[in-house]
């Protein structure tokens, strides 16, 4: 703030606040730093392997993403012992991996996890880390995942850090993991990066960025047009979807148009609901189906047998 000076002998002038009448400058006062320091914007990092790969700045809000493929617990260390980690206020590790394929002990992985976290709260005393716990695989290291994933929630329990369990997310109810999120046996695709992004943003300090979101890798999924789906105010994605997985003309049989297309009033009786089970009660993130489930009376997907509108009749 400014304040104005009107003295005998000095001419009228303007002068800050932290300078004194002989020209001096004084500390600060303590609301100035305070108003400095919650003004400040509070940044974020994801720092990791491979598997964060196709993440972009414009994924999150305020947060800056580095990749280092290849990378493992002692490659991350050393990357943030380099780092000025003092102009982040949480930082997210998402590393291990390689670890395992690399056949490093779990005892070295471990250390090198706890001396991240150390390291880290040291040199930036407040800040907040995050272990991002390591993804299913579909290899022959699945068990090393298993074994890492639950070594980890041990360690950040003993280390006060918060841990983020993505295996939970990534498999059935039977322990399988849902190979419809993998490109591979080990880098996940659109749909596993999707649902990565959803189990990070369950921590507090990571937000979605509102911009649509961007996959800046060579993949068939990028979309020339994101509003083709809309229709004014209405969003027609599921019923796109729901065309795709249930197509009217899989067979090419001699049939009449009436038996070829369902009558406008049969077809509004099923009105699409849940991508994964149809029903018009909840929606895709409510429902208890991983997947889209396959219909017992005509075998498409995306139903349940009470509502097939192709149900064969019964004799």
């Amino acid at each position: 703030m400014l304040k104005c000076t009107n003295e005998p002998g000095v001419e009228r002038g303007i002068t800050p606040d932290n300078e004194n009448n002989d020209g001096s400058q004084s500390a600060p006062s303590y609301s100035e730093v305070t108003k400095l320091n919650f003004n400040k914007p509070k940044r974020s990092l994801i720092i990791g392997d491979s598997m964060i790969r196709d993440l972009t700045c414009d994924t999150f809000e305020n947060t800056d993403i580095k990749c280092i493929r290849g990378a493992t617990t002692s490659t991350i260390r050393d990357s943030l012992n380099t780092m000025d980690v003092s102009v982040y206020d949480h930082i997210v590790v998402h590393v291990g991996t390689n670890d395992i394929s690399m056949s490093i002990p779990l005892e070295k992985t471990l250390s090198n996890f706890e001396e991240i976290v150390t390291s880290t709260k040291v040199s930036q005393v407040g800040s907040k880390i995050a272990i991002s716990g390591p993804c299913p695989r579909l290899d022959q290291y699945s068990q090393g995942a298993k074994q890492l994933d639950i070594s980890l929630q041990d360690l950040s329990s003993r280390l006060d850090c918060r841990y983020i369990q993505l295996s939970a997310s990534m498999t059935y109810a039977d322990g399988e993991a849902d190979t419809g999120l993998f490109a591979d046996n080990v880098h996940l695709n659109h749909k596993g990066t999707d649902r990565l992004i959803d189990k990070l943003t369950q921590v507090p300090w990571l937000c979605r960025s509102s911009g649509r979101y961007r996959r800046l890798s060579n993949s068939d999924h990028r979309v020339s047009n994101p509003d083709r789906f809309r229709r004014g105010n209405w969003d027609r994605r599921d019923y796109h979807d729901y065309r795709r997985l249930n197509p009217r003309h899989e067979t090419s049989g001699n049939r009449n148009p009436s038996q070829r297309f369902p009558r406008r009033s049969q077809y509004n009786r099923y009105v699409r609901g849940c991508y994964n089970c149809g029903e018009n009660n909840h929606n895709l993130e409510r429902c208890r189906f991983d997947r889209p489930i396959q219909c017992r009376s005509c075998g498409r997907y995306g139903h349940k047998e009470k509502n097939c509108m192709y149900k064969r009749p019964t004799y």
